[in-house]
């Protein structure tokens, strides 16, 4: 059986997109660590979220910081970012695509 695991990031990502200003520009990559996969977003600000289901629940996971707190190979936070990451519960997709437009804005 194939699992995907990037089911709640992709309905984060389909809000997002929803909800993205037409005078808004963000770019998308994958993002990839261990058992938590899903997208990074970024701005030509230099700002980054990377987000999917946490590791650890069913809670979506926020990660914020500049770009270059995140490792271009996967796009993986690094230690301090990740002390500042955002939870959201399970059917807070919505939520969690507004915290996200927010901190990109």
């Amino acid at each position: 059986m194939i699992v995907k695991t990037t089911r709640t990031a992709d309905a984060v990502l389909a809000s997002v997109d929803a909800l993205l200003k037409e005078s808004q520009s963000l770019y998308q990559e994958p993002y990839q660590n261990g058992a938590e996969h899903g997208w990074s977003l970024y701005n030509t600000n230099g700002l980054r979220v990377a987000f999917s289901l946490s590791r650890y629940s069913d809670a979506i996971v926020v990660y914020r910081g500049k770009t270059i707190n995140f490792n271009p190979v996967g796009n993986v936070p690094d230690k301090e970012t990740c002390t500042y990451r955002e939870l959201f519960p399970p059917y807070g997709i919505n939520l969690a695509a507004l915290s996200i437009l927010a901190y990109l804005a």
